[in-house]
């Protein structure tokens, strides 16, 4: 025989090998090395037809090379050349108390190693972390890909001020453990937004226009809205004006009276709060009344007694009666 292959199990191997054609085999036997070769003996195997056996007995955890040989009516022939190492592994052990702390704001996950390792060793087994919404019945899904390491940061996934539970399973290169037992519930944090930026404030008549560029901080820093505050003390109490939403970088403010200075503030808010507040100002609304003309042209003489001056502001016409008589 040769080209001989195995596949590993659970304290086995499938093996497989190719039959000469020559002489027609009545059966099989194999051999095994579990020191890469020095010394053989004879296997525990299941024939299972002229070109596969199953051998069993073997030690989850130690390499073996295995050899064929036929038996046919003239005896047996040589042994084949030795297959390539192959490893049989077991189920891994449950690892334990799997546990969700936040550090220096991102999310770890650590769980303990299991006892039993299937016959592989700690740093051949990978970890498998699912997470779900806490609840009666909790649906699972599998953060990102399995990880070499007994702790965990996931990128995405969790969304912000959900309550959540993890659990995590050990997995050889052939099989994966039950999963843990659930850890402690633990609630994805929100962070108040960041401040705003580039904040101005133009006047008009009742009130100002606001405009402001969103803060950096995304994710659950994410303001959910906008709150506008005003005074006409930088050190007085605020008063509320109101709330605009998230997809707004500007606000037309009402309701403040012409002739008198105001500061405004704004900040991000969320379910965390509101950021930092940022101040505008002072500025003052200005009247609804004429403003001084920009460009004043005199046109025409009396008309019935009356002098008229045409003047022009902002690329329209008014006309002032100056005097009369």
């Amino acid at each position: 025989p040769y080209n001989v292959t195995g596949i590993a199990g659970d304290a086995s191997v499938t093996l497989s090998w190719t039959i000469a054609t020559t002489k027609p085999a009545l059966t099989h036997t194999v051999q095994q090395s579990g020191d890469d070769g020095v010394t053989w003996t004879t296997s525990v195997a299941t024939i299972l037809t002229a070109s596969t056996a199953i051998i069993s007995g073997l030690t989850n955890g130690t390499r073996y090379r295995f050899r064929v040989a036929s038996v046919t009516a003239s005896g047996p022939t040589a042994y084949s050349a030795s297959s390539n190492l192959i490893q049989p592994l077991g189920t891994p052990g449950v690892p334990t108390n799997a546990r969700a702390v936040l550090e220096s704001g991102q999310l770890v996950i650590y769980w303990d190693a299991p006892a039993t390792t299937g016959g592989a060793t700690l740093d051949e087994l990978s970890y498998v972390v699912q997470f779900g919404v806490n609840g009666s019945s909790i649906t699972w899904q599998t953060m990102g890909s399995p990880v070499s390491s007994r702790l965990f940061t996931p990128a995405s996934g969790l969304v912000c001020g959900s309550v959540y539970r993890f659990r995590v399973a050990a997995q050889s290169a052939l099989a994966i453990s039950s999963y843990s037992t659930q850890s402690a519930t633990y609630t994805a944090p929100t962070s108040a937004p960041g401040a705003v930026r580039n904040l101005s404030a133009t006047p008009l008549g009742g009130g100002a226009s606001l405009a402001w560029v969103a803060p950096l901080a995304t994710g659950c820093a994410a303001p959910s809205a906008y709150r506008i505050w005003h005074n006409t003390n930088p050190t007085a109490a605020k008063t509320l004006w109101g709330d605009v939403d998230a997809s707004l970088t500007s606000a037309s403010v009402s309701g403040l009276t012409n002739g008198t200075a105001y500061y405004l503030y704004v900040a991000g808010v969320n379910t965390a709060g509101a950021g930092p507040i940022v101040q505008v100002g002072p500025i003052t609304p200005a009247g609804s009344g004429l403003a001084a003309p920009a460009e004043l042209e005199a046109f025409g003489t009396a008309n019935g007694g009356s002098i008229w001056l045409y003047c022009r502001l902002r690329n329209t016409f008014s006309t002032i009666l100056l005097t009369e008589g």
